[in-house]
């Protein structure tokens, strides 16, 4: 009776048992395909070898900042089949879907600040980041951007730096009416806006001394100069000029007729044709012009040697020009190059050196 007794007990021991196991329900889901002790030990349930598993065979590769996470931190709740497996089921997209849903194209898993490929990312857009604006930060031109959602920012210069147009002096843009297209004049690739290529009208090229200038050395007063017009800009240094006084000798305000566009300095006039036909030979080429024109007269010069050289006439001792009664014309022995030497002709004398 007593062995009956006791088969009848560990019979129904082991039916507990079986029962007590089968109610038992893995907090993990019934679609757990790992192992419990993959990642417990049975000295600590709660102890959870984090190591001993491996994420590759979830289909899922742990990289960059995933590695470091915490499994609670994607892992909301124990039944671990049920999270996403794209950026946005567990990062806010705070671009609100204006870039798409593949953050992968512009981040990675190290860091969402990864400037190297957001700059190449950009560069496939519409306005590739060349000369300054590649060392911006991106908050330096989506400032007014809320939630970092960049799609409305313009891609036109003057949509971002109308400002600067408009405060410019020199030149003064808006007063010039200047075109808004910045890249007319400023090159994408420059580091500033200093060095604008501007072409200026081909009725005006500028060349020589007008090739340095800043613009408001000119257009100081606006951009309504009549092109080509020296005088107009250059009044007032014809009107001041003393040697000679241009304005008192009323030359003509042609300024080109004698100067060239590269300095005002070695003049070239033409004094055949203004003077008659005083052709200027010689040393009377290379000197000033005041120094016939004494006290910038003009007319009622001599037109003679002796008429504007009797002093040196005088003034001659060896020999004496005015004793030895000589000639007034003094290009019987002197040339326009210089009065020594001279070349006076003895035998042109009634006496003739001989002997």
């Amino acid at each position: 009776m007593r062995k009956i007794f006791t088969l009848v007990l560990f019979f129904l021991l082991n039916v507990n048992f079986i029962l007590a196991q089968s109610t038992i329900v893995s907090p993990h889901g019934k679609n757990m395909k790992f192992r419990c002790e993959t990642c417990h030990t049975a000295s600590d349930w709660h102890k959870v070898n984090r190591a001993g598993f491996n994420h590759d065979q979830t289909g899922f590769i742990l990289t960059g900042s995933h590695k470091r996470a915490a499994c609670a931190d994607c892992h909301q709740s124990l039944i671990f089949n049920k999270v996403g497996t794209v950026c946005s089921d567990c990062h806010t997209d705070i671009h609100k879907g204006e870039l798409g849903a593949r953050c992968e194209e512009c981040h990675n898993t190290r860091n969402w600040e990864n400037r190297a490929e957001m700059y190449n990312r950009h560069n496939e857009m519409n306005f590739p980041l060349v000369g300054a604006h590649a060392n911006l930060d991106c908050a330096s031109c989506h400032k007014n951007e809320q939630q970092r959602q960049f799609a409305n920012t313009p891609t036109e210069c003057v949509g971002c730096h109308l400002q600067t147009f408009m405060t410019t002096l020199s030149p003064k843009h808006q007063q010039a009416g200047f075109d808004t297209r910045c890249e007319n004049c400023h090159l994408p690739n420059k580091s500033n806006w200093k060095g604008a290529a501007f072409e200026h009208t081909a009725a005006f090229p500028l060349t020589g001394g007008h090739s340095g200038l800043e613009c408001a050395d000119c257009h100081s007063g606006g951009f309504s100069v009549s092109a080509g017009n020296c005088y107009a800009c250059h009044q007032t240094d014809y009107e001041k000029t003393t040697e000679p006084a241009h304005k008192k000798f009323g030359f003509p305000t042609v300024c080109e007729r004698c100067h060239n566009g590269v300095t005002w300095l070695d003049a070239q006039f033409d004094h055949v044709t203004e003077s008659n036909g005083f052709e200027l030979q010689g040393a009377h080429a290379t000197i000033q012009c005041i120094d016939c024109h004494v006290n910038n007269q003009l007319s009622g010069l001599p037109r003679d040697c002796f008429g504007c050289h009797q002093n040196n006439f005088t003034a001659v001792q060896d020999p004496n020009h005015v004793t030895a009664n000589f000639s007034h014309e003094c290009l019987d022995c002197h040339t326009q190059n210089a009065w020594s030497p001279s070349s006076f002709d003895h035998s042109q004398t009634s006496f003739p050196l001989t002997g």
